[in-house]
């Protein structure tokens, strides 16, 4: 079948966009992007606080309430396992002086809210029960308080008194412990029992060394000095300052391509 461009359907309008220039995407972009960054720039600064932490409120009636059991036996705790404030459980007699680190538990209770309890447990206890370590067996016990304010430390060592320079902890805590026992200071805290231990500090100093990092950490955020606020305000700003960063990067890169664009001639007479 032959094509003839001088017959009548040549002359007919077949073309698309025949009077008219390529449309340009870009200002659609743009607005798109404004409306965008707007929405997610104000959750992220809705969900952005910069007033520093306070000391956590206790339960009712004025107590914080921590139990813990050892899932195994139910209902039956392990010695003193219902506390209404920081306590040591000291089942397999590891602290060598438990009253100074109960003094300094106590301090940081004080100070933040949050309640610290520390138990202590023989290997012997959860590997007779097939446990392959004692990360399985705390998920057998139960920690809350009114305020989810707990922070538990559950340590466990050799029954050979002659092996105590090894042992193995777990930390696990409420939902509230968390505004100071926040991920980073939980892994200092951490940090410092390793390296009191590879000092060869007796178990005491070990953890009563964590709770007083834990202490000065609590109290830069309760009473910042000037540049700890300051440090505390651009933390807590950073999401934010990133949002808006990325928001205008992507704004000033389209409108940059769209005065080419427009420079070189490549736009319609309506543009939207």
């Amino acid at each position: 079948m032959s094509f003839d461009p001088n017959t009548d359907s040549a002359k007919k309008d077949n073309y698309v966009n025949k009077y008219g220039r390529p449309k340009i995407e870009l200002p659609r972009s743009i607005i798109f992007t404004i409306v965008l960054g707007a929405i997610v720039i104000t959750i992220v600064v809705a969900g952005t606080t910069t007033a520093n932490p306070t000391k956590l409120l206790r339960g009712a009636n004025n107590t914080t309430y921590v139990h813990v059991t050892d899932g195994k036996s139910p209902g039956s705790a392990i010695k003193n396992g219902c506390c209404y404030e920081p306590a040591i459980i000291d089942k397999a007699e590891f602290i060598k002086d438990p009253d100074k680190l109960r003094a300094t538990m106590e301090e940081y209770y004080e100070l933040c809210g949050v309640c610290p309890v520390f138990i202590s447990v023989y290997d012997e206890d959860w590997k007779k029960d097939g446990y392959a370590d004692l990360g399985r067996y705390a998920n057998n016990f139960t920690t809350y308080t009114q305020n989810s304010n707990a922070f538990v430390i559950l340590v466990s060592v050799p029954g050979d008194k002659n092996q105590r320079q090894f042992f193995s902890y777990v930390i696990f805590q409420g939902r509230n412990a968390g505004t100071f026992m926040t991920k980073s200071v939980s892994k200092h805290f951490m940090k410092v029992i390793k390296e009191e231990g590879d000092s060869g500090a007796n178990s005491t100093d070990i953890f009563n060394a964590a709770f007083r990092y834990a202490i000065d950490d609590a109290n830069s955020k309760i009473n910042p000095t000037p540049a700890e606020r300051a440090l505390f305000v651009l933390k807590a700003c950073l999401p934010a300052i990133i949002t808006i960063a990325v928001f205008l990067t992507i704004l000033i890169v389209l409108s940059v391509k769209f005065r080419r664009e427009i420079k070189a001639g490549n736009y319609s007479d309506n543009l939207f």
